[in-house]
């Protein structure tokens, strides 16, 4: 899933990815001290899944992520 995301992300025009990126970025931590920024994203998993339940509608899964990277 993950790498179709990644694939069609190539497709995008500058300004629609950025849009996208948006929509998935959760927050950004700096560590000015350990020189890092870590970015915390939420990806929702929408593929044919079925989001409907016998007690209405169920919370869209979603993958919770961080990357770590030293800035300098």
């Amino acid at each position: 899933m993950l790498g179709r995301m990644a694939d069609d992300m190539k497709l995008y025009e500058r300004d629609d990815l950025k849009d996208f990126l948006a929509t998935i970025l959760d927050r950004i931590d700096l560590d000015p001290e350990e020189a890092t920024l870590q970015l915390c994203y939420r990806i929702p998993l929408r593929g044919g899944a079925s989001l409907a339940s016998p007690r209405g509608l169920a919370a869209i899964p979603t993958i919770v992520a961080t990357t770590l990277a030293k800035v300098a």
